[in-house]
């Protein structure tokens, strides 16, 4: 991410840039999306859970042992960014101001990680296994008119929380 964003500071940056991250970690996706690169891909290798462990004799790791078995995902995000800006279309008509798919996708991102991840942990009463994903997105299109015309998400661009606004809403 790191040559992404210097690649982007940079003259004569070709917006059209086409980029593909690969790593197994799930929060990648987020952290692909929060880029607002419109080209972007993740490539991951299929988890396959209840594997049988390797045994200790040293042996190369049954999956491993041929990477032409490997069975690998690519996931455009511009596919992703398409589902979300029609997630959210429903906004558009209600907005005191103007629908900005990117600030939409900053606050996706933030409710997603209020439902918790590996480094954070969720909301008390808010587990995405109790579909607390679907509650948030109908709250979020429910409050987000209600700003009074002032252009306010949950995220300011500098990516720092609103807290009164979360607090207040």
């Amino acid at each position: 991410m790191d040559f992404i964003r210097h690649e982007r500071t940079l003259e004569g940056y070709d917006s059209n840039t086409r980029h593909c991250m690969y790593g197994l970690d799930a929060d990648l996706l987020m952290l692909g999306i929060c880029s607002h690169e419109p080209h972007f891909s993740l490539l991951r290798e299929e988890v396959k859970f209840n594997r049988p462990a390797p045994k200790k004799s040293g042996a190369a790791v049954p999956h491993r042992a041929n990477p032409s078995q490997i069975n690998f995902h690519l996931l455009h995000l511009s596919l992703l960014r398409e589902y979300l800006y029609w997630e959210f279309y429903p906004l558009k008509a209600s907005l005191p101001f103007p629908y900005d798919i990117e600030h939409i996708i900053d606050d996706w991102v933030l409710m997603g990680f209020l439902v918790g991840n590996d480094f954070i942990p969720h909301l008390p009463h808010v587990h995405i296994h109790d579909d607390a994903l679907p509650l948030l997105y109908q709250t979020y299109i429910q409050v987000l008119p209600s700003l009074e015309g002032i252009l306010r998400f949950i995220l300011f661009g500098d990516s720092s929380l609103d807290f009164h606004l979360l607090k207040s809403k």
